[in-house]
């Protein structure tokens, strides 16, 4: 075996997956190719196959929206890199210097998440509630597992609940509940997502505005839809 071969070996380096390494080196400019691809083919149908592949890869459906998000948000330079020139692949994995640049979907659904916990004024405890309404800790259980209200749970299992999602009096906002209904979901963030951030199909405005401004129908027809195809 070649000395060269010898020693990517040692650096652990497989020998055989020439396309893969140079994946690696260039991760920015696939993830270009990939919001590119994203673009071009039928957005409902591509979704589904990306979701279903990140799940099977063991990504939760938070990162998968997470990744997307960054996909369909990130500004891509021409390529520059020629295929043909594996030298150069050589060396960026050798120096071990990485891309600053370079997309990480595990710290961009972290920071995700923490945006979401803390968005609209954050989120009330289950003691919050026994203290503000009076509502003891088995119906809040209750609405919980019916999917009659929204929440996230800590690293101690404690519950939260933003805020975002009731009115003054402590009641949920109009709609809220019939969206989680149509979704039936015990993914959090999927569903923190689906309210907080803007849909193409509803003029690029958030389901949470929309509801907020009474246009319940609009935001449910939206839910069902996407429910179906579950391209929410």
């Amino acid at each position: 075996m070649p000395v060269e071969a010898i020693e990517r070996q040692k650096r652990g380096v497989d020998v055989t997956s020439g396309v893969g390494q140079l994946a690696d080196a260039v991760a920015p400019r696939v993830f270009g190719a990939m919001k590119a691809i994203l673009g071009s083919l039928d957005q409902k149908a591509t979704r589904q196959r990306l979701l279903k592949a990140t799940e099977q890869s063991g990504y939760s459906e938070a990162e998968f929206e997470a990744a997307l998000e960054r996909l369909q948000q990130t500004t891509v330079e021409p390529p520059t890199v020629d295929i043909a020139d594996t030298t150069r692949v050589e060396s960026v994995e050798t120096s071990g210097a990485s891309d600053a640049n370079a997309f990480d979907p595990h710290a961009a659904g972290a920071a995700l998440v923490e945006q979401f916990k803390v968005a609209e004024g954050g989120a009330w405890t289950g003691a919050d509630f026994q203290g503000r309404f009076g509502l003891s800790a088995a119906v809040l259980h209750r609405r919980r597992k019916e999917h009659r209200i929204l929440y996230w749970r800590d690293a101690r299992h404690e519950f939260h609940y933003p805020t975002w999602q009731f009115t003054a009096t402590g009641a949920l906002l109009p709609g809220v509940q019939e969206v989680l209904q149509i979704f039936r979901s015990v993914d959090e963030w999927r569903l923190m997502a689906y309210f907080l951030n803007p849909r193409r199909q509803l003029d690029d405005r958030r389901p949470l505005d929309l509801l907020r401004g009474g246009e319940k129908d609009k935001v449910l027809a939206h839910a069902t839809l996407h429910a179906k195809e579950n391209t929410w």
